[in-house]
């Protein structure tokens, strides 16, 4: 049977924000915006499956990451935590995830229940205890060093991210190279940047079964 990626969006502390109607609208808008932009991977589109919760089916692990990345930058300053499980469904493909049930779906909701005890804003269960525990440590990592991190260095960051390079986000913010570059350090943007690229690599490769986790996890 084909495996598929059931992703869970859980917005934090939602009973704490004030204006719940105008973010839960402005996530139905983002969500739209990413079925139609990123539809080749998205089998089930994303839609909101509770007051506080979206969903959606993805075709691989590497692409249900790619899509939580562009969800955290246009979801921000909104605080997500997503559950990434990875299986079999054990019913037919419908239009909405809330119609569908199976082992992709039951990881997913655990990695969410997991995440309430760690703390991380992305937990992934794959079936795989080691490729999990390579995974979710390094997530575990990220989390620590976004705990520090202010507007700016979310706001720099991401521009850094869209432009490519530290000159033309001074130029934007009328500020100097030195500026930009000082946020970014304290940021720790480069470890930061080199723990996702190992993740993408460990779900492209690993994940999909081109390398084995256990040989290189002992080595």
């Amino acid at each position: 049977m084909r495996n598929y990626v059931a992703i869970i969006g859980d917005i934090i502390r939602s009973r704490n924000i004030l204006s719940r109607n105008k973010v839960q609208k402005n996530i139905r808008r983002i969500l739209t915006y990413i079925n139609r932009k990123l539809h080749s991977n998205i089998v089930v589109p994303f839609t909101i499956i509770r007051g506080d919760e979206f969903q959606g089916l993805v075709n691989n692990l590497s692409s249900g990451y790619e899509i939580i990345l562009e969800l955290e930058k246009l979801l921000y300053p909104i605080k997500i935590s997503y559950g990434v499980g990875f299986g079999t469904i054990s019913t037919t493909l419908e239009k909405t995830t809330a119609e569908m049930d199976g082992e992709c779906f039951h990881r997913s909701r655990q990695a969410i229940e997991d995440r309430k005890q760690n703390e991380q804003s992305i937990v992934f269960q794959t079936g795989n205890p080691r490729l999990d525990t390579a995974i979710n440590t390094i997530l575990s990592l990220q989390s620590s060093i976004k705990a520090s991190w202010k507007n700016i260095h979310y706001r720099r960051i991401m521009r850094y991210e869209k432009v490519g390079s530290i000159e033309k986000v001074a130029d934007i913010e009328r500020v100097s190279f030195q500026a930009v570059s000082k946020t970014m350090i304290q940021a720790k943007y480069k470890k930061f940047k080199a723990s996702q690229d190992t993740i993408k690599y460990l779900l492209k490769n690993v994940g999909t079964g081109r390398e084995n986790i256990n040989n290189k996890v002992e080595k």
